[in-house]
């Protein structure tokens, strides 16, 4: 049985998909791409909507979840509630940073199991299940203990 990768972008990450793809393809992974709808996205984090059925199938199907954040902090908003919604999934969440930040994700210590640069030596590692953790200025940040209740 293979394993099933879902790759979540925005417009703004959409330079980005072809490499992560293949390097989730090299890593034996098969991938489904989505986009996320800042709309949409942003509805589901309100609880107002559910997310899109073609990014929930996607998410439900993996095995590991990569979502691509653009370098403008402002733009998170985009994604909603994927993040939330893989991590429910039981999926390893990789956040991988598209360009330059300030800061990290508000909510990625929520449910990533990793959070690297596009352009990081350690983003291969990151796909492959090691535990990765960049700053915003690219130097490694600390091994994250974080505390997630297991849904039942």
């Amino acid at each position: 049985m293979s394993k099933k990768a879902c790759l979540i972008y925005i417009q703004a990450t959409e330079p980005f998909v072809e490499d992560t793809t293949a390097l989730l393809e090299a890593a034996g992974f098969e991938v489904c791409v989505e986009i996320a709808d800042a709309e949409v996205a942003q509805q589901a984090k309100e609880g107002k909507a559910g997310l899109p059925e073609n990014i929930e199938k996607c998410i439900k199907d993996a095995d590991e979840c990569v979502i691509l954040y653009p370098g403008d902090d402002a733009s998170d908003v985009s994604l909603g509630g994927v993040g939330g919604a893989c991590s429910d999934s039981g999926a390893r969440v990789v956040g991988v940073c598209c360009g330059t930040r300030e800061q990290s994700p508000a909510d990625v210590d929520d449910f990533a199991d990793s959070y690297v640069h596009s352009d990081s030596p350690k983003l291969s590692d990151a796909i492959n299940g090691e535990s990765c953790w960049e700053n915003s200025d690219r130097t490694p940040a600390p091994p994250r203990k974080i505390d997630r209740v297991k849904c039942q």
